[in-house]
């Protein structure tokens, strides 16, 4: 995971992800959205 500094007021974490497969990347990029929105229900 890489952060950076502030930047014009805003910051952000830039997370990489790796499939397995090729074949793989469109169902892993989906898996990755529902964590990402359950991580920013999950606060609310």
């Amino acid at each position: 995971m890489v952060k950076s500094p502030s930047l014009r007021g805003r910051s952000f974490i830039l997370e990489l992800k790796v499939s397995d497969f090729i074949q793989d990347l469109e169902k892993d990029a989906k898996k990755t959205l529902l964590q990402i929105y359950e991580k920013n229900t999950a606060g609310n």
